[in-house]
């Protein structure tokens, strides 16, 4: 029904607010690092702060992403498992 177009929607909510939150972490202390303990210009301490937000917000992400997709197809291919919720997985 409706209610399976919602199915994953938590474990998605929950992960990419994670993973957002780490980036931009990241991504700030970073740059304000660099800058100020080495001297790096603004543009290469952003290039490289860029790279490693990038890769905190896709390993804090994946996780709950991994959860949510396994939701998802579960409804999609009607598995035994069926909705069990997020804590099942």
């Amino acid at each position: 029904g409706y209610m399976g177009l919602y199915t994953g929607g938590v474990p998605t909510f929950i992960g990419t607010t994670i993973g957002y939150g780490f980036r931009f972490m990241t991504y700030d202390v970073t740059v304000a690092y660099m800058q100020s303990d080495y001297g790096w210009s603004r543009v290469g301490a952003s290039i490289v702060g860029g790279g490693l937000a990038g890769m905190v917000t896709w390993l804090s992400h994946y996780p709950m992403d991994l959860v949510g997709s396994k939701m998802m197809a579960d409804v999609v291919l009607n598995s035994e498992r069926g909705e069990k919720g997020m804590m099942h997985y």
